[in-house]
């Protein structure tokens, strides 16, 4: 299912990951809120930026408080919360050539700030009157 998915035959809106090969991935300049809001639209573009935001030395606690909110109003699957964790877990891991473009990647997977809020959060916010 997996490999369905990362190749665009399978389940989700996950973008053909195999047409984004990292060794070759350019990037770009952006900003955390231009990389979420790009996810939605074009995760290839978002993946560039984000690979261009960590080489410009881009404030990575910014960018993993960033993907851990979104993940919390957007996410609708525990792998939304699993990936993201081990991702930014294993950024420290990679050697220092490869850990920008392994950590852009997740541009593929991450939720954009585009996407719709799960139900629970819209029920909380009426809740609490917000």
């Amino acid at each position: 299912m997996y490999r369905e998915q990362m190749t665009g035959g399978g389940l989700g809106s996950v973008s053909k990951l195999g047409d984004a090969p990292i060794d070759t991935m350019q990037s770009e300049p952006g900003t955390v809120d231009e990389i979420f809001r790009e996810i939605g639209k074009d995760r290839k573009s978002a993946a560039r930026k984000l690979a261009g935001y960590l080489g410009q030395g881009g404030d990575l606690r910014d960018l993993m408080n960033t993907t851990r909110r979104l993940i919390f109003l957007k996410g609708s699957d525990h792998h939304d919360y699993k990936f993201s964790g081990a991702v930014f877990e294993d950024y420290a891991k990679v050697s220092p050539q490869w850990r920008d473009r392994f950590l852009a990647t997740g541009a593929f997977y991450f939720r954009g700030s585009d996407a719709k809020n799960i139900p629970l959060v819209d029920r909380i916010r009426t809740a609490l009157g917000a």
